[in-house]
């Protein structure tokens, strides 16, 4: 079987889905100035089929999570970097950070933080971010 890989970073993915994913790395795959060039709502797509669900959960587009990814980039926590699959079953190297932020909970009409867990990749030709997942933190 062909392992066909549609991020940047491009090293041997593994074999199989079932082993380890995660890149051993002391920091981010995709440095942040590099993503913060071609960031826009122009330049996101999902790789996958989860991820636009988990946007719209949340009531955002893609201006709102190019918002987080910045956020991330400012006052995140870069968590790792692992391997990923997309719907089509092609290999991403993803990096992931962590978003605390407080926010107004309607729900509970008062103020709370909020941790937001977001993982992309830069795309293969490096002008396209692709969000494997965004969600609240779980």
């Amino acid at each position: 079987m062909v392992r066909k890989v549609l991020s940047r970073y491009d090293r041997s993915p593994p074999d199989d889905d079932s082993v380890n994913r995660k890149i051993q790395t002391v920091s981010a795959l995709y440095p942040i100035d590099e993503v913060k060039n071609i960031l826009d709502p122009d330049s996101i797509d999902y790789a996958t089929n989860k991820a636009p669900l988990n946007v719209q959960a949340l009531g955002w587009d893609l201006k709102d999570v190019c918002d987080l990814l910045h956020e991330a980039f400012d006052s995140g926590q870069y968590i790792d970097s692992e391997w990923c699959l997309n719907k089509k079953g092609h290999w991403l190297a993803c990096d992931s950070y962590r978003i605390r932020r407080r926010e107004f909970i309607e729900a509970a009409h008062k103020v709370m933080q909020i941790e937001y867990f977001i993982k992309f990749c830069i795309g293969k030709m490096g002008a396209i971010v692709l969000i494997v997942s965004c969600h609240l933190s779980s």
